[in-house]
């Protein structure tokens, strides 16, 4: 369910607009004084670990749909 921009960033609103009035009493101000940042996720340390067998399930099902070539799927 996607906030509508309008909602989201009303006017010239910054950054973390909904966190600032939602939450004004939960958050420190360092936190909302942040600037916006990414985060990279561990995706390969779980598809080796702790979500190994979720995901070789889920490559066996890829690769019996037929929906890609094998080689595509490997």
């Amino acid at each position: 369910y996607a906030v509508p921009g309008r909602v989201r960033l009303p006017g010239a609103a910054a950054d973390k607009h909904l966190l600032r009035v939602c939450f004004p009493d939960l958050l420190a101000a360092p936190v909302l004084a942040q600037a916006k940042r990414g985060f990279t996720l561990p995706i390969r340390r779980w598809m080796l670990g702790p979500l190994r067998d979720v995901c070789e399930s889920a490559m066996l099902q890829v690769r019996r749909s037929g929906l890609l070539e094998a080689r595509e799927a490997d």
